[in-house]
């Protein structure tokens, strides 16, 4: 879930993500997604970048996530609060990635 990123995002997160969906073949990704009011954006350290650098990781996790569905061809659920401009380049940026 986007509210959870930090300080509790392990480096090996999405290797783990992807073994336990490997595990679970019916499991959906998810909850992912883009949330400009969750806490961590709110609180993140203003000596890591602040709101802008919370905003960058949860699109990077975004995609990263969403990218892992595709792959496993899972479905995946998407939480997004005031980022929906964002979510749509992110989606579209993806597809045409995925066209070249």
């Amino acid at each position: 879930h986007p509210w959870y990123l930090y300080p509790d995002l392990s480096p090996s997160y999405l290797s783990d993500l992807e073994s336990l969906l490997v595990q679970h073949p019916r499991a959906i990704v998810g909850e992912i997604g883009l949330c400009k009011v969750a806490k961590f954006v709110r609180q993140y350290p203003a000596e890591l970048g602040g709101k802008s650098a919370a905003l960058e990781l949860q699109r990077s996790v975004f995609r990263d996530q969403f990218l892992l569905a595709a792959k496993l061809r899972r479905p995946c659920t998407v939480h997004c609060v005031q980022q929906h401009g964002v979510l749509m380049r992110l989606l579209k940026e993806v597809r045409e990635d995925a066209l070249k």
